[in-house]
């Protein structure tokens, strides 16, 4: 019979190794190491995650967390001593330790200290900050980080006088949205001085109660506003007052007291961000006018748990139906300076600045008429802005804009409040607390600890979690819309609980949020006002952080049983394609193992997903299989990182989509690069074992073309018969060249002569411009006996 051929053309089938080498497509190949066959038509050397992109030291605790990168408008992002200018830059950031280490594109580098256990950190960036938690839910417990960008602000400036500036600057605080002043205690002085927050009445016989720099230390004004007995120079506090005065007459002025046995409390949160975020209520330390009735002072006088409004000014007899005024006074600096000293934790310090996040106070009142349940805003007070009065007579019954600030001291002392004419005929009932904030005042809004972390639809939702010192292992917790650190305890989602599984990671995409646990994924609808279960994948979970990734097709993941892409509508396994598995099930166990050092990045320049080996074995661990979303083919690389012990996620570079690892012993960030670092690749490839169409003839191989370029000359051209394991050997083999060059492969002995089957094996290094275009069999078949 005459010679025949049998070419293969097409690569783009990859590995194949679940099946029979003689039963895989002819696009397919038994083996392939460190090359690539995402281009159509070539076998090209597959590129590495090695190129150093930024010089970074750092030491991750956790496993699958501890890198990140974040863009930002204005530069300075890790340095408090840079002034912030636009642009900004990208930073990348890893962790050590006890310190989350950085680096800017432009070199700028600092750290963030924070308290981080040996699970590593678990950090989101939103509308210009940073979070920074402690991923050990059981050991964990300090109260996030916060680090962000502030706007340059003059807060409290009366007739253009600036009281008080804030610096444009990032800065550094606790992410929880905490009330700024000290919890309500029953004393007869106030022992702190400052971070309280007063309410007293300043009628005509009272004392000058909104002066915080009074001289006087007979009154409960001098222990609060920096007498003889207050610790520190005089002046440099901050705090609040609420004065009130009843109408001077008396009962039958309005409908305050409708009872001579109603009583009141005043609350007041503390606002930040803009006025973008509200803590919850603090009981506001009550001194009520029936404790003026001896000495016209509150010298000594105990402060109330709740407050009853008299007769006018006939202190000593309870009022029924009066009319009330009420002025809120704030310091917000300290002595003649105008550095913002608002929530600073050393108050006397002349240095200490306050906590630049915090941008104003709102103030509510309460009535035993319903248990003190309904907290009914009257005051919003908005450094920047001013004064919101609601339902303050005259404006209408609801609240009107914000009135400017009006000055009530000197400004050396930035003592400053609203006019004191403002006249309340009724309680204000119309802004509630709970409606504002999208949860009770009573609950909880902080997080200790917590695991994994997601923004979707301008909300952040948290994954295993800590919460007032009870861990919750299957819970997430969503934050209300545009507000990034609450965390209320009944915006809980439990969706699968008691089931001995713990939440892992949480990734976005497509109106879904999908919830991985050890064993399971969640998948799980974001896209209404409420979330609801969509679907559950059992055997389809993850065990560390850094094995799912987001894509710009979809979510994907590795698990021992498979490697998977949720695409929005459906789930599919990677290593399986139109009913054939192409990776074998036990190769792919043991090569992704129980010891948690897997991990999966996406290269969006080749769309392409790279999963690395997941054994703690230093020969492997710098393995990897790597699957084309384009061509849904797998290659294998022996050497893909240059540090695979390391516990470090994956990421995407902002800048330019760059795939991301840390690389520990090197002290960088290595970066994907088409042309590998190694310089010279150790490939294999195994073409399948062809039968040429007839598996029961036999036939004779006389030559195998192979249409290559580049630098093969390392490269040693073998061949195997009949499905068996013998390698033999031909009389020529690659060398250099820089054009399309048609390489002769004769059998170097007389085994290719009487074969059923045969399969090409290249195997050793080669530069990495080597690449072969097309591979071509010459044979013939022998007659059938």
């Amino acid at each position: 019979m005459s010679k025949r051929t049998y070419k293969i053309l097409r690569f783009d089938g990859g590995i194949n190794n679940d099946a029979d080498a003689r039963d895989i497509g002819d696009n397919q190949f038994a083996e392939l190491q460190n090359v690539a066959v995402d281009e159509m038509g070539k076998i090209i050397v597959l590129g590495d995650v090695q190129t150093q992109r930024k010089d970074l030291a750092g030491n991750i605790t956790g496993q699958g967390n501890g890198l990140f990168a974040c863009s930002t408008d204005h530069t300075g992002f890790l340095n408090d001593g840079v002034t912030p200018a636009a642009p900004g830059q990208t930073y990348y950031l890893v962790e050590d330790g006890n310190t989350i280490r950085g680096i800017g594109e432009n070199g700028e580098t600092a750290t963030i200290a924070c308290t981080i256990g040996d699970k590593g950190p678990a950090m989101y960036y939103v509308d210009g900050a940073l979070r920074i938690a402690d991923a050990d839910v059981y050991d964990g417990g300090e109260v996030p980080v916060w680090r962000g960008y502030i706007s340059p602000k003059t807060y409290c400036s009366p007739a253009n006088d600036s009281i008080a500036s804030v610096a444009e600057q990032w800065a550094t605080q606790d992410s929880e949205i905490a009330g700024a002043f000290e919890v309500y205690q029953e004393a007869t002085s106030l022992t702190y001085h400052c971070k309280n927050a007063l309410m007293g009445n300043n009628g005509d016989s009272s004392p000058d109660f909104y002066n915080f720099n009074n001289g006087s230390v007979t009154t409960l004004d001098a222990d609060y506003n920096g007498g003889a007995t207050a610790t520190g120079a005089s002046g440099q506090r901050w705090g609040f007052c609420l004065e009130f005065d009843e109408d001077d007459d008396g009962n039958g002025t309005g409908t305050w007291m409708p009872t001579t046995t109603t009583r009141y409390k005043f609350y007041i949160t503390t606002m930040y961000d803009n006025h973008t975020q509200e803590s919850l209520p603090q009981l506001l330390q009550m001194w009520g006018s029936d404790l003026l009735h001896t000495d016209d002072d509150y010298d000594g006088a105990t402060v109330q748990s709740e407050l009853k409004f008299t007769n006018g000014e006939t202190h000593n007899e309870t009022g029924e139906n009066i009319a009330l005024y009420l002025a809120p006074v704030v310091k917000v600096n300290y002595n003649d300076g105008t550095l913002y000293n608002f929530g600073a934790d050393a108050v006397g310090a002349t240095t200490a600045v306050g906590n630049p996040r915090i941008s104003g106070l709102r103030v509510y009142w309460a009535s035993n008429e319903d248990g003190y349940t309904t907290l009914w805003q009257i005051f919003d007070i908005d450094f920047a802005k001013g004064t919101k009065v609601i339902g303050v007579d005259g404006a209408g019954g609801g609240s009107q804009g914000y009135s400017p600030w009006k000055e009530a001291g000197t400004v050396d002392h930035a003592t400053i409040n609203i006019s004191t004419d403002n006249r309340w005929t009724n309680p204000p009932r119309f802004l509630q607390y709970d409606v504002l904030n999208g949860h009770s005042s009573g609950d909880i809004i902080k997080v200790d600890a917590y695991k994994a972390s997601v923004v979707a639809n301008r909300r952040v939702y948290l994954g295993n979690i800590k919460q007032d010192g009870v861990i919750h292992g299957d819970r997430m917790l969503k934050s209300p819309v545009n507000q990034f650190d609450k965390f209320p305890s009944i915006n809980n989602i439990d969706v699968a609980i008691h089931d001995g599984d713990d939440i892992v990671a949480l990734v976005e995409y497509a109106d879904r949020i999908l919830q991985f646990k050890k064993n399971t994924c969640y998948i799980i609808n974001v896209s209404g006002n409420s979330e609801y279960l969509e679907a559950e994948h059992k055997f389809k979970g993850i065990t560390n952080p850094g094995a799912a990734c987001r894509t710009d097709y979809g979510v994907a993941w590795a698990n021992q049983n498979g490697c998977y892409m949720y695409d929005g509508q459906q789930v599919t396994d990677l290593l399986e394609d139109q009913g054939m598995r192409k990776i074998n099930q036990s190769t792919w166990s043991s090569f992704i193992s129980a010891e948690n050092f897997h991990r999966i990045g996406f290269n969006p320049f080749k769309r392409q997903l790279i999963v690395l080996n997941g054994t703690n074995d230093s020969t492997v661990l710098d393995n990897a299989y790597v699957y084309d979303m384009v061509t849904k083919s797998w290659t294998f690389s022996a050497n893909m990182v240059a540090d695979g012990e390391t516990g470090s996620n994956f990421i995407n570079d902002p800048v330019d989509g760059s795939l991301l690892i840390y690389n520990e012993t090197g002290t960088e960030i290595d970066k994907w690069a088409d042309t590998p670092a190694s310089g010279a690749p150790a490939i294999v490839i195994a073409t399948k074992d062809i039968d040429f169409g007839e598996p029961a003839v036999r036939k004779k191989l006389y030559k195998i073309y192979v249409t290559y370029k580049g630098d093969g000359s390392g490269i040693t051209e073998n061949y195997r018969t009949n499905g068996g394991t013998t390698d033999y050997g031909f009389t020529a083999g690659f060398g250099s060249v820089s054009v399309w060059t048609r390489l002769e492969l004769k059998p170097s002995t007389t085994d290719a002569n009487d074969i059923y089957s045969c399969q090409l094996r290249l195997t050793g290094t080669c530069a990495t411009n080597f690449m072969i275009n097309d591979i071509t069999f010459v044979f013939r078949q022998k007659s059938i006996k």
